[in-house]
């Protein structure tokens, strides 16, 4: 096990050495130079791999973790991440997977087809081009917090068809279009946090999202959202502590009665 804070240092091939390390967290120092993949893809034995949030350069191919079988975490950001270079298939099954800011363009990766253990996924502030990933939720049962937000995904939000334990879903700034599913809440009835916003979603809130009872934060702003709010939406989550619904069409009454 070996942890890192406040540090600089460009030799990390030091590290070649410990094959039987299982934990290896660098995460928030200012290491810069290329990353020595070579040295990555030979610590086979970690659980744990933390990279995030340093100053490293270059770019980082996925596939340098090809024979990683015990990995559960990987963390990285603010570095270029290679994810279809040349098919294949993980010998992991991710628990955490944090790749922010690291500049991923095109699909979202398809190594992630493969995933079915995950818990945390966030591949926010990236360049991803495709549509909601309605697989993920599906092959990843556990999966409580999916942060996809500043990307430029689009089409309309298509969920599983069973209930998932989603707890934190934040989808915003993209492209996404059309009315929410009718059946939403009763999908995601454990959500605590939902941020939707700066999209270009449309239609009336779906009154089954009453249903999330113990949601906290919802932000449904810049928006085209219309009609009048769901009496059921208003009265079943009453543990909102903050709700934002600026920047749409509604109308009628929030008080109604009816």
């Amino acid at each position: 096990m070996l942890y890192s804070s406040f540090i600089q240092f460009t030799n990390t091939q030091c590290l070649s050495d410990l094959t039987y390390l299982r934990v290896l967290d660098l995460s928030s120092n200012k290491l810069s130079g290329n990353l020595p993949l070579s040295v990555i893809a030979n610590l086979t034995s970690l659980d744990y791999l933390s990279l995030f949030d340093n100053h490293f350069q270059g770019s980082f191919p996925l596939s340098a973790l090809a024979n990683h079988s015990r990995l559960e975490v990987f963390q990285l950001s603010r570095l270029q991440v290679e994810t279809e270079n040349f098919p294949w298939l993980p010998k992991f099954q991710l628990k955490v997977l944090n790749l922010r800011h690291c500049n991923i363009s095109g699909t979202i990766p398809r190594f992630l087809q493969y995933q079915y253990d995950l818990r945390y996924i966030d591949l926010s502030d990236n360049n991803l081009v495709d549509t909601f990933p309605t697989w993920l939720l599906q092959n990843n049962t556990k999966l409580e917090i999916m942060f996809l937000f500043n990307n430029f995904l689009t089409g309309n939000l298509q969920l599983p068809n069973s209930k998932r334990n989603l707890l934190y879903l934040v989808i915003s700034n993209n492209g996404f279009i059309g009315k929410l599913p009718e059946n939403f809440g009763l999908i995601l009835p454990e959500l605590v946090y939902l941020d939707m916003s700066q999209n270009s979603f449309e239609g009336s809130i779906p009154p089954s999202m009453g249903y999330m009872e113990g949601l906290l934060f919802l932000d449904l702003s810049s928006n085209n959202f219309s009609r009048d709010l769901p009496k059921h939406f208003l009265t079943g989550c009453g543990s909102l502590e903050f709700m934002n619904l600026s920047h749409n069409y509604f109308d009628g009454q929030i008080f109604q009665n009816t």
